[in-house]
């Protein structure tokens, strides 16, 4: 035990002995996502009106370690206000924090979050079929940790969130996620990126739902006088097993996507094509609709069609960085897919706007992470 105690004191002390410094960091975020779906009857997405803004200021310590490693302790309050709403302030306010490591090994740099941080942390890419763009806004932090190491070629992460508690209502669900790449030759990279979720028991609703989802592709980055091209395509499949009913699917399909930018001017195209994506979306138990609550993405996924069908999202924008903290972007959003007897190609359309703030980026060491 003594001896324990004095290696405390000694890394402590050598702790103490290298720099401290307060860091710091506040971010803001406003969002005004219009949805019209009624071009499709919105039998997909409802049509509606996402209008918020968050701020989230940071304070915390950070202690550099021999010019490679460095750890930060930090503090946060997530505040969100959904305007047009009187929403009492215990009922939008989030508690925040987390420690960062960050070390250079080898060739490369490994970095570390543990607690509640935020979801930018990560740097990996997930298609569309993964998440929504509503989804991202309102699940902007991850609760466990994460873990990340980049060189010159490679890049690697893994990402373990618990996203909700068993309650009453709301279900046990806890996602792990992975994505990297790596520079296979010049303007070629290969990469992945993967989702398992368990979709567990709430006190109301006993029943468990395991869905894992990859994608591997390939990306091709030419350098053609864009400030951006990029061309992503690839293979999406999954496993879903609904343990309650015994239920078991695995949905696949080919995603082509891509992104040109020149001036701030740009478009992402995104392409499916393939089965239904979400066959458990309208399962539900003791009346408890399973919904975008198992499935984070946008409903066009769920196809409803029988065997390979397409869908399309084209997006057309403006974006601009007014300074190096402050980016405004305005977007318009078309959704396309197989046409039927009862809607045709256009499934409807979104408007965005969105403003990003980050202070941190002010900060003498950029962003901490």
């Amino acid at each position: 035990m003594k001896r324990t105690l004095i290696s405390l004191t000694l890394v402590l002390s050598c702790i103490s002995a290298h720099a401290q410094k307060f860091d710091y960091d506040v971010d803001f975020q406003y969002l005004f996502n219009n949805g019209s779906y009624q071009a499709s009857r919105n039998i997909f997405e409802e049509t509606g009106t996402l209008n918020s803004a968050v701020l989230t200021p940071w304070l915390g310590l950070r202690v550099d370690q021999f010019g490679e490693i460095s750890h930060s302790l930090m503090f946060g309050v997530d505040l969100r206000k959904d305007l047009g709403f009187k929403t009492p302030l215990d009922n939008s306010t989030e508690i925040l924090f987390y420690y960062n490591l960050k070390a250079e090994l080898g060739n490369g740099v490994f970095s570390s979050m543990l607690g509640s941080f935020p979801r930018s942390f990560s740097e990996g890419y997930y298609d569309n079929a993964f998440f929504s763009d509503i989804d991202l806004f309102n699940d902007r932090f991850y609760d466990g940790i994460s873990l990340k190491y980049k060189t010159k070629k490679l890049y690697a992460e893994l990402v373990a969130d618990l996203m909700s508690a068993k309650q009453k209502t709301e279900r046990f669900k806890f996602q792990a996620l992975t994505a990297g790449t790596w520079k296979f030759w010049g303007p070629v990279s290969l990469g992945w990126s993967g989702r398992f979720l368990k979709f567990g028991e709430s006190l109301d609703a006993p029943n468990t739902v395991l869905s894992a989802m990859a994608n591997l592709y390939v990306k091709y980055s030419p350098k053609i006088g864009m400030d951006r091209f990029d061309i992503i395509a690839g293979w999406i499949q999954t496993y879903q097993h609904d343990l309650a009913f015994g239920d078991v699917a695995m949905p696949g399909g080919a995603a082509v996507v891509l992104n040109l930018n020149k001036w701030g001017i740009g478009l992402d195209n995104n392409f499916y094509f393939g089965g239904d994506l979400m066959p458990f979306y309208s399962y539900s138990f003791n009346d408890y609709v399973y919904g975008s609550d198992l499935y984070p993405a946008k409903a066009f996924y769920h196809t409803k069609i029988d065997g390979f069908s397409f869908y399309d999202r084209a997006e057309l924008y403006y974006s601009h960085d007014i300074a190096s903290w402050i980016n405004i972007k305005l977007a318009f959003d078309f959704h396309l897919g197989n046409p039927t007897s009862i809607i045709g190609f256009f499934r409807g359309w979104q408007q965005v706007l969105s403003v990003k703030f980050d202070l941190g980026a002010l900060t003498p060491s950029g962003r901490k992470h």
